[in-house]
């Protein structure tokens, strides 16, 4: 959009045409131009903010898809801890000396087979 400088301000054709007007009380040659030029940015102004709407409801449905899985996960979280709780109480003493409460791997070395060369 084209600017133009009047006592150190810009401004755009549509504000120059604005303040043209009132301040000297005359219609700018162009009037048509800057009315067709209101008209163009108002119409993209709706359509941005038709699309920023579109795009906050898009955005609140995943929001609430996320809050349901939050949710789905939590529980199924609880009902593993539950289940963890139950078989921990059901095993005997000496597993549970063995396993810790993280678990954690451990790798035996393979038993070389009888006669074999080392």
């Amino acid at each position: 959009m084209r600017e133009m400088r009047t006592r150190g301000v810009v401004l755009d054709r549509c504000s120059f045409g604005l303040v043209f007007s009132c301040s000297s009380g005359l219609n700018p040659p162009n009037s048509d131009i800057d009315n067709k030029i209101e008209q163009a940015m108002d119409l993209v102004k709706s359509h941005l903010m038709m699309a920023v709407r579109e795009e906050v409801e898009e955005l609140k449905l995943k929001i609430q898809d996320l809050m349901k899985t939050i949710t789905d996960l939590t529980e199924k979280n609880s009902a593993l801890e539950k289940e963890n709780r139950s078989l921990r109480a059901q095993a005997t003493p000496e597993p549970q000396s063995a396993t810790p409460d993280a678990p954690s791997l451990s790798i035996q070395q393979p038993s070389a087979p009888s006669g074999a060369v080392q």
